[in-house]
């Protein structure tokens, strides 16, 4: 009996066309594996993960029962910290805390098995352009 998700609905605000417009062919590699596993369902969905509808619209179009959420909200900002401004500083929170709230009120998130949220690596290890990410 195999084990672990087998329906992956993978969110980014502009889908997997931005994909070939950016030449990212290592993610489209990666999304053609996920896509190609046998039993596994992958979708690439573009959604503003920030939109309360979106969010609402995108848990309701799951036709299987939703067993976790991983959250990667991402806007950069890359600065060294004495160049930011109070505004450039603020300005990649917002993704993180209104994906997070867009979500908590799409579904009711202590029926999940898990939650996950990420903001940065660099804010366990350092990097000097991205203080406020890691913030």
């Amino acid at each position: 009996m195999q084990q672990g998700a087998r329906n992956i609905v993978l969110t980014s605000r502009t889908g997997a066309d931005s994909l070939k417009r950016r030449g990212d062919f290592i993610a489209e590699r990666i999304l053609s594996y996920l896509q190609s596993q046998r039993g596994a369902t992958v979708r690439l969905v573009a959604t503003d993960a920030a939109s309360q509808d979106s969010m609402t619209g995108l848990v309701h179009s799951i036709n299987a029962s939703l067993g976790g959420c991983v959250l990667l909200s991402a806007l950069l900002e890359d600065a060294m910290f004495a160049s930011h401004s109070p505004d450039s500083f603020e300005r990649v929170f917002p993704p993180k805390v209104d994906a997070f709230r867009a979500l908590e009120r799409a579904i009711d998130l202590s029926s999940l098995d898990f939650v996950v949220t990420f903001s940065s690596v660099s804010g366990m290890f350092g990097n000097p352009g991205q203080t406020n990410y890691a913030a």
